[in-house]
């Protein structure tokens, strides 16, 4: 897999999310809240209303929670806890020794 650095953790606070673009694409990184290491990376439209994911906030159970309708998702699968049908898909993410958010193509 090649990997490329959309952004850094210092770039996000634990347990908020950032809005980036990738070759156009509309991408949402999330710092775990829990585990201020992990970070993960989504489609930036939530899957419920298309809103911009990036002012929600992960909270303490390991679920993110869009901002416009406070659903919640799971941070490691996406999906929504309340209907497993429903699924913020998500990128293949790693964080480098230096602190790097990559993405994986």
């Amino acid at each position: 897999m090649n990997w490329v650095t959309i952004c850094y953790l210092n770039d996000i606070q634990p347990g908020f999310a950032i809005h980036v673009e990738h070759n156009g694409r509309p991408l949402t990184v999330v710092r775990d809240r829990v585990d201020e290491g992990k970070a993960y990376i989504y489609n930036d439209a939530c899957p419920h209303a298309g809103a911009s994911m990036a002012g929600g906030e992960a909270n303490s159970d390991h679920c993110f929670v869009c901002p416009l309708h406070k659903w919640e998702f799971d941070l490691d699968t996406g999906r929504c806890p309340d209907n497993d049908d429903i699924v913020w898909p998500s990128h293949p993410t790693r964080v480098t020794e230096a602190g790097e958010i990559q993405l994986g193509k």
